[in-house]
C-alpha cells in the first residue's frame, strides 16, 4: 500500500460522503464519538484475521480536517512495541504515559501493543486508550491463545514500519523517557542492537527487586554467559531497540516464545555479526511481574540450552526472509 500523509488536508463533507459511499458494500459504521468528530469504521477480511480501519475527521467550520487516515498514514521512523498478558489494571496508563511522551517530543513514531491471548480486558482497556490519542498512530493487536512473550514481541517486530523499533515492558520498569538513550546510537548508525541493562551502573536503579530475585537474575546471567558465551551483564531488561533493516530478517530464525527470547534475539545477532551495545538505564521494580522464580527458572534454563543446541545443529546458519506469521485463531488490529 502507497503511504502518504493527509493529515493538513481539509475537505468538504461533499468529497467525504463521496469517499464514504465508496465503502458501501463493506461493513460500514459511522459514529460521532465526540462533538464535531466523525468516525467512519470499515471491516476488511484479511489473511491474519479482522482488521478494523477507523477513518478520523475533525470538523472546521464547513469543511472536515483528516486527522488519521488509517493505513494511509506516514511512515514512521520509531515503532515502541508493548507486549502484554492480563495487564487490564496498568496498560491503559502505559499507553498514556508513552503516548503523552510521543506528543511531547513530537516524534514521528507509532506504538504497537500485543495481546498475548490475555484472559482478562487488557485488549479492550488498550483500545480506549489509543482513541484517547486519535491524531497518534497506534495498532493494538489480540490473539485468542498465549504464545508467551517471546512470541508477542515477534509478532509486534514483523508489524513496525519503523525503521528503529523497541520494545518495552508493559509496566514501563525503564521509563519511556530512557528511550534515546538506546534509540540514538542506532539511529547514527554507531550500533544495530542497543539493550538497556540494569548491572552496568546500579546507581540508577530506584526500587530494586526483592533480594531473592535478583541473586537469582544473577545466576541466571552467569548461566547465559557460560553456555551462550555472550559477554553482557543483564540481558533480561525490557527495554532493547533494533536497527528493523537488519534484525528483521532475522526474526523467521528465532525459536524461543517465552521468557528466554531476550537472549535468544542477543545471541543470534552477534552471531550473525550485528554490532550490540549494552547501556545503563533507569529502573525501577514494579509488583504484579509474570515471571516466578520458581515456577520459571527450569524452563528459562532449558531454553538457554535450546538456544545452544539450535547454534550446533545449525538452525541460525540460515534465515527464510520470506516466511510469514501464521495467524493465531482471530486476530484484530484497532487503529
Amino acid at each position: 500500500m502507497t503511504l502518504c500523509e493527509f493529515s493538513a488536508i481539509a475537505l468538504p463533507m461533499q468529497i467525504i460522503r463521496e469517499f464514504a459511499g465508496s465503502f458501501l458494500n463493506r461493513d460500514l459504521d459511522v459514529q460521532f464519538p465526540k462533538k464535531n468528530l466523525l468516525q467512519i469504521s470499515v471491516c476488511f477480511d484479511c489473511s491474519d484475521g479482522l482488521l478494523t480501519t477507523k477513518f478520523k475527521f475533525f470538523k472546521i467550520r464547513k469543511s472536515y480536517k483528516i486527522l488519521r487516515f488509517l493505513g494511509i498514514a506516514m511512515k514512521p521512523d520509531l515503532s515502541i512495541i508493548i507486549p502484554a498478558y492480563n495487564e487490564s489494571q496498568r496498560i491503559g496508563g502505559s499507553i498514556r504515559k508513552i503516548l503523552n511522551y510521543i506528543k511531547r517530543e513530537k516524534l514521528n513514531a507509532e506504538l504497537i501493543v500485543i495481546d498475548d491471548g490475555s484472559k482478562d480486558n487488557t485488549f479492550e482497556t488498550a483500545n480506549n486508550a489509543c482513541v484517547e490519542f486519535f491524531d497518534l498512530q497506534t495498532k493494538v493487536i489480540r490473539y485468542e491463545k498465549n504464545q508467551g512473550k517471546g512470541f508477542a514481541v515477534r509478532t509486534g517486530l514483523r508489524k513496525a514500519q519503523g525503521e528503529v523499533a523497541l520494545f518495552s515492558d508493559a509496566d514501563l520498569s525503564t521509563p519511556i523517557e530512557e528511550l534515546f538513550k538506546l534509540v540514538k546510537p542506532i539511529q547514527d548508525g554507531e550500533f544495530d542492537l542497543t539493550f538497556g541493562s540494569r548491572a552496568l551502573d546500579k546507581s540508577l536503579i530506584g526500587t530494586h527487586q526483592p533480594w531473592r530475585r535478583e541473586q537469582g537474575g544473577k545466576v541466571f546471567n552467569l548461566i547465559v554467559r557460560t553456555l551462550t558465551g555472550l559477554p553482557f551483564w543483564d540481558t533480561q531488561c525490557g527495554f532493547k531497540a533494533f536497527n528493523m533493516r537488519k534484525f528483521r530478517p532475522l526474526l523467521n530464525a528465532m525459536k524461543i516464545n517465552r521468557f528466554g527470547f531476550d537472549v535468544e534475539f542477543l545471541f543470534v545477532a552477534d552471531y550473525k555479526g550485528l554490532k550490540l551495545s549494552e547501556i545503563p538505564v533507569r529502573w525501577n521494580h514494579c509488583d504484579g511481574t509474570k515471571v516466578s522464580i520458581f515456577r520459571d527458572s527450569c524452563l528459562m534454563f532449558n531454553e538457554v540450552r535450546q538456544i545452544r543446541r539450535n547454534a550446533n545443529l545449525g538452525r541460525y546458519e540460515t534465515t527464510n526472509t520470506s516466511a510469514k506469521i501464521s495467524p493465531i485463531g482471530a486476530a484484530s488490529q484497532s487503529y
